[in-house]
């Protein structure tokens, strides 16, 4: 895509994703973290996607793009780092980890990115692609939520 003022994309596009998602989202999992951890891990799902988004391009052969350093000096070891201390023998289930880092994180790049390329291709409207990132949003704190309460906890008991 072209840099705007060219590119078709609307602004209101990057603070429907940015503002729900790091500036209301993410604090609330933080603040809902002891009582429902798999809501406070979710944002390391999304962290630990999006570092694929850069660093498989740069194994591809494509070079360096936006977000490859940061996906390797941070994404990379903040997620080996999450996943070594809070999943496996007396934490987290695996199970769990693959409901968040799989599941959540792949879902909200799916949204994420699916109506974008809608949008793109003249489907849906602006507000709809807006819309869609504030009910991904939502959905983000949703799955985590219903996952630590499916079937009575079992994603979130200590696994011995």
């Amino acid at each position: 895509m072209p840099a705007y003022p060219d590119c078709p994309i609307p602004a209101a596009y990057f603070l429907a994703v940015n503002i729900p998602l790091i500036w209301v989202v993410a604090p609330i999992a933080a603040l809902l973290s002891r009582r429902h951890p798999l809501v406070g891990l979710a944002f390391y799902g999304v962290i630990f996607v999006n570092l694929f988004f850069h660093i498989i391009p740069l194994l591809a052969g494509a070079g360096f793009g936006p977000g490859t350093l940061t996906a390797i000096v941070l994404f990379v070891p903040v997620s080996a780092w999450i996943i070594h201390a809070c999943f496996g023998a007396d934490r987290l289930s695996y199970k769990a980890l693959a409901l968040i880092f799989f599941f959540n994180g792949v879902l909200f790049h799916i949204i994420l990115t699916g109506p974008l390329m809608l949008f793109i291709n003249g489907t849906i409207g602006s507000a709809a692609l807006v819309a869609s990132q504030l009910a991904n949003a939502v959905l983000f704190l949703l799955i985590p939520w219903l996952g630590g309460k499916w079937r009575g906890g079992v994603l979130v008991r200590p696994v011995t």
